[in-house]
């Protein structure tokens, strides 16, 4: 399962998580968010290995600035609390998989 995080548990789900994370930036009204959004919830299925979670960044605009989201939907794959590697757009489940795997 897909968890939302906010800007005051940011840190604790997902700086301090030990492994990887990966983080979806998303807004309500993004009509490509909502199809990562469906993806993202297969690919939470199939992998254990990786904590997975979602930012809306109408409500963490500060987030959004820090970790340079200039456009959605946005995927950032963190690691030991530090960006890994980002993919903005709309991306496959396949893509998806190759970017996690590359840093698990």
């Amino acid at each position: 399962m897909v968890k939302e995080v906010t800007p005051q548990n940011f840190k604790e789900e997902v700086l301090e998580h030990q492994g990887p994370v990966l983080v979806d930036f998303y807004a309500s009204w993004c009509n490509p968010c909502k199809k990562v959004a469906e993806i993202i919830e297969k690919v939470a299925s199939q992998l254990n290995n990786i904590k997975i979670v979602k930012v809306n960044i109408e409500e963490a605009s500060e987030l959004a600035s820090r970790y340079m989201v200039m456009s959605i939907p946005a995927l950032i794959l963190f690691k030991e609390g530090k960006p890994q590697e980002k993919i903005v757009g709309l991306v496959s489940e396949r893509e998806i998989l190759r970017m996690v795997s590359r840093h698990s």
